[in-house]
């Protein structure tokens, strides 16, 4: 400020009903905001949405379970899907490595929430098998979740 400047009007601050803010600020999906005013100055608003949970829309003030089936990565804000072979039905998973291998006799395509049995007819005869194999011409299997054809 100059001394000409000094005793006169340089600017007036809005009136609060002036201001057009709206709180908590709106946080993108997948960050983690806060009705707390502490956290309300930050562009983090109060950081990124925690490991195994869900920050699905602007905004999030709490954030939610991740769906059966899928991980939630920190700052998750659409759940990813197990991959093939892979199976969970638990809300906290928080990387694919927290989905379980899909069992013997058994498939888990992306995203399953728990094993199916193969069919009679068909074999899984490996860990984390996203289909089941058909038994090959000239064998048979007549029992369900079966490792190999007779």
């Amino acid at each position: 400020m100059s001394p000409e400047q000094l005793g006169q009007t340089v600017y007036v601050l809005p009136t609060a009903s002036q201001i057009k803010v709206d709180f908590p600020y709106n946080c993108a999906p997948g960050i983690l905001g806060s009705a707390d005013i502490e956290f309300q100055f930050s562009p983090l608003c109060k950081g990124m949405c925690p490991p195994g949970q869900t920050c699905p829309t602007p905004r999030t003030i709490e954030a939610g379970p991740c769906a059966i089936g899928s991980f939630c990565s920190e700052g998750t804000s659409n759940p990813l899907p197990c991959p093939a072979g892979r199976w969970t039905n638990r809300t906290d998973v928080d990387g694919p490595e927290g989905c379980e291998q899909c069992w013997l006799g058994y498939s888990c395509p992306t995203g399953a929430t728990y094993p199916t049995a193969c069919a009679p007819g068909t074999t899984a005869a490996a860990l984390e098998q996203s289909t089941c194999d058909l038994c090959p011409a000239g064998r048979y299997q007549d029992a369900e979740a079966a490792t190999a054809c007779l």
